[in-house]
């Protein structure tokens, strides 16, 4: 038998301007309950991954200023623990682990060539 989905769909007939744009795109996110994952300023972009029971963060500026957020984690880039503000630099990025790592795993790989 057929299941009946309800879904709700927005047209836009138009491309507005960036402003608009925005307010639009944050209406459609807080309709849907989404949510990010930490705050952060206009320009600084977060995108979460996650894998099993592990979760990455990447931040990423696309500013020309310095940005300020405020992130938990282990900072991979600086092999560090991330607790509080994070000052990115402009037009820089930081990828953070949730849980603490042993060590970035792409660090462990050795290549061993196949036995004869």
């Amino acid at each position: 038998m057929p299941r009946l989905v309800l879904v709700t769909v927005w047209y836009l007939s138009y491309l507005p301007e960036s402003e608009q744009l925005a307010a639009l795109v944050r209406d459609l996110l807080d309709a849907a309950g989404v949510t990010a994952p930490v705050s952060a300023p206009t320009g600084v972009e977060l995108v979460r991954r996650r894998r099993d029971e592990r979760t990455w963060l990447f931040v990423i500026s696309h500013t020309d200023q310095p940005q300020e957020v405020s992130v938990t984690g282990h900072d991979l880039v600086a092999d560090a623990a991330g607790t509080g503000a994070l000052v990115l630099a402009p037009a820089r990025w930081r990828w953070f682990a949730r849980a603490e790592p042993r060590r970035c795993a792409a660090a462990r790989v050795r290549h061993t060539p196949p036995r004869a």
